[in-house]
């Protein structure tokens, strides 16, 4: 890791200036009516510094090995022109969408990580937004400090705190991500001012949100369609089969077009038993999953179910052996961080307001699940879907407290009315 991670007056120089700069964009992010609230201002400092924390006690003491992948990404941003080429098709994309991020790097890979933790607050940032915007138009009030709450909760959740502060892709995915769904929301609650720039945007954030990670874009256009269809249904179910067929028809000729260009998948039950199969020689220990039947609309249902439980839970073990939980510190505590966050997600879904985010999250996972055939990679591929959610959490969790809190004082409330009766 310190091969990757040279410091030097320069490099150190650069970090401070770009972490003042990075902090004074997303407080502009966080304002409203130019002005921010100082709680939120607080948790931004504390969540940047909590990734920034962890990514350099693991550099000095290295008790976290770095992705393979990270010594391609180091080499491309010491010399781009050279080896920006050199890699898979993903990691050129990766370096192309990147140049400017890498040139503003001067060649230190330490300042890219920088800039990766920047673009994923302000993915999550835009991600908080369009939450705030969803509620407001249901009549839904958000905590008082939301913004900053979720700022902390994304710092913490340990799978970022493994990934973000890092040259892997997922910072940029992020961006795209919250900046994708943030439009989205800007489109579905319209306020009748720059609706076409706002698709033409969209569109392009989400083509990049693809390239970024094919196999993302592809789950986030399923989960619109999805979305589209339940409402059109609950208005008419005649009519919304008639209006999803042809936007369906359309988004799955293009969802096999990219996925055929980038992984040549063909989205049969039969093609993914045998797709799922080849990867238990290439992961060997870290495969699962790979001997599970698709034969039948009832092995398709119990398979796929068995996927998205695995996926979303990684390591624990529910189809693979409990030595892989044993030998994955860092996952394990990310599987018992989604395990408490799922508490207040199901003490939320009482209410039907958030009932569709929920379900395009799901939509996130189980998609991605069905393709997913390494353990290792669970936890880090899982995190669009993760991260949608955390905003969610958060509302969850204050609802949650609140109410434990009323209900503990009416109980004190009605002891004293006895004793004193």
């Amino acid at each position: 890791m310190k091969g990757i991670f040279e410091y030097d007056i320069w490099s150190i120089a650069l970090t401070c200036c770009y972490v003042l700069a990075c902090l004074f964009i997303l407080t502009i992010l966080l304002s409203k009516r130019s002005s921010v609230r100082k709680n939120d201002f607080v948790s931004l400092v504390l969540s940047f510094g909590i990734l920034l924390a962890f990514f350099l006690l693991n550099h000095f003491f290295q008790f976290k090995s770095l992705p393979p992948d990270s010594s391609f990404y180091a080499d491309i941003v010491r010399d781009f022109w050279k080896h920006y080429d050199s890699w898979s098709p993903g990691v050129k994309v990766y370096a192309l969408l990147n140049f400017v991020p890498i040139q503003l790097s001067f060649s230190y890979p330490v300042v890219l990580v920088i800039l990766h933790v920047f673009f994923y607050l302000v993915g999550i940032v835009f991600l908080g937004k369009a939450i705030a915007i969803y509620s407001a138009k249901h009549q839904r009030n958000l905590p008082k400090d939301f913004l900053g709450q979720l700022l902390l909760l994304a710092a913490i959740y340990p799978a970022a705190l493994i990934v973000i502060p890092s040259l892997l892709r997922e910072g940029s995915m992020f961006f795209f991500l919250g900046l994708t769904t943030y439009i989205l929301m800007l489109i579905r609650f319209p306020n009748g001012r720059y609706r076409k720039l706002k698709f033409i945007l969209f569109f392009v954030s989400l083509f990049i949100l693809t390239l970024i990670r094919p196999i993302g874009g592809v789950s986030y256009i399923l989960a619109i369609l999805t979305i589209y269809f339940l409402e059109n249904w609950k208005r008419n179910k005649l009519k919304a089969i008639l209006k999803t067929l042809l936007p369906a028809a359309i988004g799955l000729w293009f969802i096999n077009k990219v996925a055929d260009t980038f992984y040549n998948l063909q989205f049969t039950p039969d093609w993914l038993g045998r797709y799922r199969a080849s990867h238990a020689d290439l992961f060997q220990s870290e495969a699962y999953g790979t001997d599970l039947p698709w034969e039948g609309l009832i092995n398709v249902i119990h398979s796929s179910s068995l996927l998205f439980f695995q996926y979303s839970l990684a390591p624990l073990p529910l189809i693979i052996g409990p030595e892989a939980m044993l030998e994955k510190t860092i996952p394990l505590i990310d599987s018992i961080f989604l395990l408490l966050c799922f508490l207040p997600l199901l003490y939320l879904m009482r209410e039907k307001t958030y009932r569709k985010v929920i379900v395009f999250a799901f939509v996130l996972l189980f998609v991605s699940a069905l393709f997913e055939t390494n353990i290792n990679g669970s936890y880090r591929h899982r995190m669009n879907g993760i991260v949608l959610l955390l905003p969610l959490v958060v509302i969850g969790l204050n609802k949650l407290l609140v109410d434990l809190t009323r209900f503990a004082l009416n109980i004190l409330k009605n002891a004293k009315e006895i004793r004193e009766a």
